[in-house]
């Protein structure tokens, strides 16, 4: 039997260093590693071209390879490896793991060794780049995004076969050859079906947004295969939306909207994608391990009988039933009722905006989303800005931006009151107190005409507005300051723009646009207790949460809103969908069919 191209390394105990041959000993440099944080690597064998890539516990560089003449990556340990016995492990681990599994979609290793006493681990070079790489230009053709995480799949799938559970695919690990084809890398968090493992219960191993729920509780023993099933789901809907499937602005906020939260259904935010692939991505998110995807084999499969137009495995109609059956617990008949009566709300022209009925299943599944999302942001500190994140240009007057080459389909607003300060003058010696008002928007649309930018307008009664962009672009964001108040909703107020860099939205596809907006010393009078949403005309939705201090809950509320031009508000008597938490500690309005540039407000008194 001829050699093997790839050989494995040594098989060890994790923590130890592995045996070396007396061949390498007397080939393996001694002593301390050259002067100069920045110094290359001295491996015998290798020539090194330069750094690719750095990380928290290990560096990647090109080199050279002077035997074969080929480009490969040299990864080493940063720092004393035996200093350092989880670097060294995880190490080990990832070694142990690539050298294990050969697939053509998978990082394959070459060779391995030890190097002024540091390992390290000698791969193919991928010069392609990575899978966030190619993200950052937007989403995917349906076709395409299906057979790129086919491939991925099958290489995972490899993995699975040999007892290895990845824990850690994200778009970061997805490299791409000179070919073009993609490798599944760095198994550093990879975990063996049977041996020591390096995790302990309560651990949380991966990266938040690509993490299952039994990840992000922090359950090690139950994180197997549908883990990866879910990760590689993860990065379909990406691939397919151009978003994430899950937000949240700190990391606990993330793994609690990992473990309650649904996504957004693949179709609302891509009407373009088939059914069945749309399926295929939602299956590989359902909450249970168990109805997912067992297997990444099981994903691939169904994949390929999707680019092959086949009906695919199961459609899962007792899944369906069981979600059913959970949700619309009442009677038929009392179901039925309640749907009618949600429609009434949505269809009639004038009804009066009273919170839809508890009894009501369907509101109760939305007060119970509503409710996941304040937990959510109750899970993270504010983080405020109080500078401008993005360069800012001064000009005299600004006039309310119509955006004409977009279209908003939906307008979703989050708004943190928890950092607000009811703020006393200063002393003349003493720094004045701060008080924060964080406003979170996610915005979905479409650009129906070549625009360079799409701006979003920001007014307030108080010091300052703060924008900052998350997408798209967030590098090519500028703001823009006037100098002249305008008149809102009855009142005079500084406005601030935050201009998006739209070049490179695809036209007539759909994007989402997220912002973050950071009110300074605001809401210091009655007269300004309120806040508000921008009605978009053909939206499907607008809504606004707001999170209230725990220690000043509201003691009402009302719903009001105000004509385009500044005109005055009046008591709002539209379609709505309301809800309220019981300790007044939060509020949720959801307006169907806003009216184009209407200021919907919510009034309130402490």
């Amino acid at each position: 039997m001829p050699d093997d191209p790839h050989p494995a390394p040594p098989a060890t105990t994790l923590g130890a260093t592995p045996p070396a041959s007396a061949a390498d000993e007397a080939t393996r440099p001694t002593g301390p590693l050259p002067a100069g944080a920045d110094a290359p690597p001295d491996v015998p064998g290798y020539d090194v071209v330069r750094e690719v890539s750095r990380g928290g516990m290990g560096v990647v560089y090109e080199a050279r390879q002077r035997s074969l003449g080929r480009a490969v990556a040299l990864k080493l340990v940063l720092g004393d490896a035996r200093a350092e016995g989880v670097a060294l492990s995880r190490f080990l681990v990832e070694s142990q793991a690539t050298a294990r599994v050969h697939h053509p979609h998978v990082v394959q290793v070459h060779d391995f060794g030890e190097t002024h006493g540091r390992p390290y681990l000698v791969m193919e070079f991928c010069p392609g780049g990575t899978l966030a790489d190619r993200l950052r230009g937007g989403r995917m053709a349906p076709a395409a995004a299906a057979g790129l995480l086919h491939q991925l799949a099958g290489g995972v799938a490899a993995a699975h076969a040999g007892g290895i559970v990845h824990r850690d695919l994200k778009p970061q690990n997805v490299l791409f050859d000179a070919a073009g084809q993609p490798k599944v890398a760095d198994f550093g968090l990879a975990k063996f079906a049977a041996g020591a493992t390096l995790t302990k219960p309560g651990d949380v191993m991966g990266t938040p947004a690509y993490m299952a729920p039994e990840q992000a509780s922090g359950q090690a023993a139950d994180v197997g295969t549908p883990a990866d099933v879910w990760a590689l789901g993860v990065m379909l809907y990406e691939c397919l939306t151009g978003a994430r499937p899950f937000a949240g602005y700190s990391t606990a906020a993330m793994l609690l909207a990992v473990q309650g939260a649904e996504p957004v259904p693949v179709r609302r935010l891509a009407p373009g994608v088939p059914r069945d692939l749309a399926f295929i991505c939602h299956k590989c998110l359902r909450k249970a391990a168990t109805d997912r995807y067992t297997t990444a084999a099981e994903l691939a499969a169904d994949l390929d009988r999707f680019r092959k137009g086949e009906p695919l495995t199961t459609r899962d109609r007792g899944y369906r039933l069981r979600r059913l059956a959970a949700a619309w617990w009442k009677p038929a008949a009392v179901a039925l009722v309640g749907v009618a009566a949600l429609a009434a709300v949505y269809l009639s022209t004038r009804p009066p905006p009273a919170a839809v009925t508890p009894d009501d299943p369907t509101a109760a599944l939305r007060r119970q989303e509503v409710e996941r999302r304040v937990e959510s942001v109750r899970a993270g500190r504010p983080n405020p800005d109080r500078e401008y994140p993005h360069p800012v240009a001064a000009v005299e007057s600004l006039t309310e931006p119509t955006n004409p080459a977009f279209r908003v389909i939906t307008d979703d607003r989050v708004v943190d009151l928890r950092a607000w300060k009811k703020l006393a003058p200063a002393a003349p010696a003493a720094p004045a107190a701060e008080s924060f008002v964080i406003f979170q928007n996610r915005r979905v649309l479409t650009r129906t005409a070549p625009a360079d930018e799409y701006r979003i307008e920001y007014r307030t009664t108080g010091r300052d507005v703060l924008g900052r962009a998350v997408s798209p672009s967030p590098e090519k964001a500028r703001v823009y300051v006037a100098a002249q108040p305008r008149t809102v909703g009855g009142q005079a107020m500084k406005i601030r723009h935050l201009a998006l860099d739209t070049r490179g939205v695809p036209l007539h596809e759909e994007f989402t646009a997220q912002v973050i907006a950071t009110y300074r010393d605001s809401i210091q009078t009655p007269a300004d207790q309120w806040l508000g949403m921008i009605g978009y005309g053909g939206a499907v939705k607008s809504s606004i949460l707001i999170v209230f201090p725990d220690d000043k809950p509201f003691v009402e509320y009302r719903l009001r809103v105000a004509p385009p031009g500044g005109g005055a508000p009046r008591d709002y008597d539209g379609p709505v969908i309301r809800f309220a938490g019981d300790d007044r500690r939060w509020v949720y309005w959801e307006v169907p069919g806003p009216l184009d540039q209407h200021v919907y407000r919510v009034d309130w008194t402490w």
